[in-house]
């Protein structure tokens, strides 16, 4: 068997597995928006982690195009469709090349956030610990009451406190809680970019049971603050941070693994591409290789009509 036949054979295995890879990378990419969709309050932070999932189902669709399209052109002896396949294939490794860019971008972001441990260089994380900060400040406050269970709260802690029966029980049931909270900011900001804010660090209350931001607070501040006391010593910054690493590491993970395997394809490819075979054969099949219906359909009618004249000639005897 000849090289070039060879390596085709190992393009059509190849477009099987480039299905599998494919269907299964959408489906990782769709899990991960679902379990991740919680997290929307996360605002700049879920936007990053959504462009890695985005990429990840991006590079599956691209997998099962050239998947079918590898399969197809093997079949039917396609010279077209395998200069198609093959022109893919580079284009997804220069795809995922740049995914990779993206994501080492992301992970150096991540790591400068985690390395500002007190909140003083990194600019959102500075505006996330002064939010939480106005918050703190501003709730069970002469200027916001909360409705705190004594049972709740350390007795130093509760007398601290300016009690109401008819209080809030988070911060956002305060008055103007957007407005008194702009004002601890050396600059003003939309009401929606603050909002963010204040939902980020809610949910972020919710979901690890921590207080503080760039520190840590004996109570919640954001969520119901009688919903019982936040895990001793949990941070929220290092909390949410370090989650959203996790699914960064995923993708990560995920697209390592495909950048071997594109690797090992696209080798195939350029042998395909750069074979002296294929320029004396003038295309990756030789005539005799492809399926040329209709040409057998030319024969049969050849041959039909050759079978009236010789029907008409009986006929005239």
């Amino acid at each position: 068997m000849s090289s070039l036949k060879n390596n085709l054979r190992w393009v059509e295995r190849f477009s099987y597995v480039n299905l599998a890879i494919g269907l299964a990378e959408i489906i990782a990419g769709v899990i991960l928006f679902l379990i991740n969709s919680e997290f929307q309050d996360y605002g700049q932070f879920y936007d990053d982690c959504e462009e890695c999932f985005t990429l990840l189902i991006l590079i599956g669709i691209f997998f099962v195009l050239l998947g079918a399209l590898g399969i197809y052109a093997q079949r039917v002896k396609s010279n077209n469709s395998m200069s198609i396949y093959n022109i893919g294939i580079i284009l997804l490794m220069l795809f995922i090349g740049g995914s990779i860019i993206v994501i080492i971008l992301l992970q150096v972001q991540l790591s400068q956030f985690k390395d500002d441990i007190y909140c003083t260089e990194e600019d959102l994380m500075i505006e996330l610990s002064t939010a939480y900060n106005a918050g703190k400040k501003l709730l069970c406050s002469s200027k916001c009451s909360c409705n705190a269970d004594q049972s709740n709260f350390p007795p130093q802690i509760y007398q601290s406190f300016s009690v109401s029966k008819k209080g809030a029980n988070k911060l956002n049931e305060c008055q103007d809680y957007i407005k008194r909270i702009d004002t601890q900011f050396p600059f003003g900001y939309e009401n929606k970019q603050l909002e963010n804010f204040v939902s980020l660090l809610k949910t972020s209350e919710e979901k690890f049971n921590c207080s503080g931001f760039c520190s840590t607070n004996s109570y919640y501040v954001f969520r119901d603050m009688n919903d019982g006391t936040p895990v001793d010593g949990q941070d929220c910054k290092v909390e949410f941070l370090n989650y959203i690493s996790k699914s960064v590491l995923t993708t990560t993970i995920l697209i390592s693994i495909v950048t071997i395997y594109i690797i090992i394809i696209s080798y195939f490819s350029l042998r395909i591409i750069f074979s002296q075979e294929k320029t004396n054969n003038e295309g990756y099949y030789k005539n005799s290789d492809q399926i040329q219906l209709p040409q057998i359909n030319k024969l049969n009618n050849d041959k039909t009509i050759s079978q009236n004249q010789e029907k008409n000639q009986n006929n005239l005897k």
